[in-house]
């Protein structure tokens, strides 16, 4: 007699939500672009801004936006699994003005860009928070991604969310265009969770 076994697979999804709050003078709302973002804090769900009235005349517009992780950085979490914590740890967080397609085999985050230090790194449970604070000094571009990365080239990326067309994980774009506002803060990040599966 034969006996079946179950068809058990194990697996581990790793995936990243970009978060969106931007403050700006009230007067100045009419004149940021934002497109593509969702009220939920995955990143799913119904589109739009959660916006809120700070009484000093100005107001922070909350958004967020879901995608998966690049080849590369998948590579990266797997190398710092097994040992290698140094050469592939994710330290450096990029705004980008390309709109180019995002798949599993891009390998930049593309220019225009903005690369800093992650700032507010932090791990509760299976998500690693990471987000960095740009104003109008540091962007002069509309952005259309956001990104993870392993170093301080554009070429570093870990993580991507947005750019235009590409299929499903990677087609999840957005714009955040403050071209037109004279002073804005905007903080951005990335949450990263591991699910089993």
């Amino acid at each position: 007699m034969e006996m079946a076994l179950p068809n058990r697979q194990s697996g581990l999804g790793i995936r990243g939500v970009a978060h969106m709050k931007l403050t700006i003078a009230k007067k100045d709302v009419d004149k940021a672009i934002l497109r593509g973002m969702t009220t939920s804090p995955t990143g799913t769900g119904e589109p739009g801004l959660l916006t809120h009235d700070n009484g000093d005349g100005t107001v922070t517009i909350e958004g967020y936006r879901g995608n998966a992780f690049v080849n590369q950085g998948l590579q990266a979490v797997l190398d710092s699994a097994y040992g290698d914590l140094v050469a592939n740890r994710i330290d450096h967080i990029a705004l980008s003005g390309d709109t180019t397609a995002v798949t599993a085999a891009t390998t930049t985050i593309g220019t225009p860009n903005s690369i800093k230090v992650t700032a507010n790194t932090a791990r509760t449970n299976q998500t690693v928070a990471s987000d960095q604070t740009w104003t109008q000094a540091d962007v002069n571009f509309a952005i259309a991604k956001i990104g993870l990365l392993t170093g301080t080239a554009a070429t570093d990326v870990a993580n991507i969310i947005g750019g235009t067309g590409g299929s499903a994980p990677y087609n999840e774009p957005f714009t955040i265009d403050l071209t037109n506002i004279a002073t804005w803060s905007l903080t951005m990040g990335v949450d990263v969770t591991a699910t089993a599966s």
